[in-house]
């Protein structure tokens, strides 16, 4: 089983602004959101290259020469109960990024507490 794939990847924000960075140009989550929608499809059937998070922003590299960078704002990183974005992985886990600085990995299947 060590071989065997278990689900799947799914990475989500919570209203904090991000940028779609494609070889024919950028797309920028304060643009029209419909746009947004049809020229991420850019992403559909990528494979993330790389994956990097830090204190106050998170990029993911794709093997079709994008990135997507998510970078609260100064107002969007002031404490609020969401977090700015979260990841959803195999095994029923997931890892949540809160402003300050604030990490959670926890059980996606069970009740929040």
């Amino acid at each position: 089983m060590k071989e065997e794939l278990e689900g799947e990847w799914m990475l989500g924000t919570c209203g904090t602004s991000w940028k779609l960075s494609t070889p024919s140009g950028d797309i920028d989550s304060t643009e029209d959101e419909e746009a947004d929608v049809e020229e991420a499809k850019i992403l559909e059937g990528a494979k993330v290259a790389a994956f990097e998070a830090a204190v106050d922003s998170l990029l993911v590299s794709f093997d079709n020469q994008c990135s997507l960078h998510v970078v609260p704002t100064a107002r969007e990183a002031q404490e609020r109960d969401v977090p700015l974005w979260e990841l959803f992985m195999p095994g029923n886990m997931f890892v949540e990024f809160h402003p300050g600085g604030i990490w959670s990995y926890k059980r996606s299947d069970l009740p929040a507490s």
